[in-house]
């Protein structure tokens, strides 16, 4: 088992290095650099005496393991606001027997951690954790450069019964004609057929999308999903639902409005109303 946090009850900003399972007492998590949520997660240790089967139906339905563990899963790469080894639900000292033969039973004494940290065990590390695989994310982002959608496909339609009017034609004249070579005649409609769709045209469609990719990377900002830029121009309208990472944890009073008269008077901003000012 691995020590995640600082001192009980102490404040920190330790980072947690793997994904790990929080084994005894509890810890508060920020993990907006994962999720974007930016109000702290409560982290709880994992009942005592439970085996791995119990461990993964424990926290309620799911698909993937990890997913039935998040009250007791510390993910890589989110920071530790504040750990408590003798707070959770007080068990979790016996989970390691049950865990798996490398996990042996230890007593309680051996399971505190010097620095006064919470146990935990680690369950993957590097790019098998959750930071890992968000990290491989965007580094082979790019390999799913792709600007086919409808209209490449309308084009490319367009192009070929264009090729083959013009292939009908030629071959209409040309077969009418006793004198042409006909393996000929056909192997010119083929070629106006083949010709009409270049090689190069996959890659003058996706170089929108690599420009605006490297313009977004100049910004600092990764695409995880290439191939959905180019819808981004259809768009006219845009609205945020993330409540919590563009939001505000506190209020704020930025005006004040009247109840006097026929109650459609326009409200005072802070600057233009003192007594909103004073309640802020």
């Amino acid at each position: 088992a691995a020590a995640a946090g600082g001192g009980g009850g102490r404040p920190g900003e330790a980072v947690v290095p793997a994904d790990v399972l929080l084994l005894s007492g509890g810890a508060i998590v920020n993990e907006a650099m994962l999720t974007g949520e930016s109000v702290p997660q409560l982290k709880e240790a994992l009942p005592e005496g439970l085996g791995p089967s119990d461990a993964l139906a424990w926290g309620g339905e799911g698909g993937a393991p990890q997913a039935r563990l998040q009250r007791s899963l510390l993910l890589g790469g989110t920071t530790i606001l504040q750990a408590n080894p003798g707070g959770g639900n007080g068990g979790g000292l016996k989970a390691p027997a049950k865990l798996g033969p490398h996990a042996r039973a230890h007593s309680a004494d051996e399971l505190s951690p010097p620095d006064r940290g919470c146990p935990a065990l680690v369950l993957s590390t590097g790019f098998g954790s959750a930071q890992g695989r968000l990290t491989l994310t965007l580094m082979f982002a790019s390999e799913r450069v792709t600007a086919a959608s409808a209209e490449s496909v309308v084009f490319i339609c367009l192009l070929v019964l264009v090729a083959l009017g013009a292939a009908g034609v030629v071959l209409r004249a040309g077969w009418a004609d006793a004198s042409r070579n006909r393996y000929k005649l056909v192997l010119h409609c083929i070629m106006i057929v083949t010709s009409v769709v270049p090689p190069e045209l996959p890659m003058e469609l996706s170089l929108a999308v690599t420009n605006s990719l490297q313009k977004l990377m100049g910004a600092f900002i990764f695409c995880t999903e290439p191939f959905r830029i180019p819808f981004a121009g259809l768009v006219s309208v845009c609205a945020f639902d993330k409540t919590g990472t563009l939001t505000s944890d506190r209020m704020i009073c930025v005006g004040v409005v009247g109840c006097g008269g026929d109650g459609d008077g326009d409200g005072e901003t802070k600057a233009e109303a003192p007594a909103a000012a004073q309640l802020d």
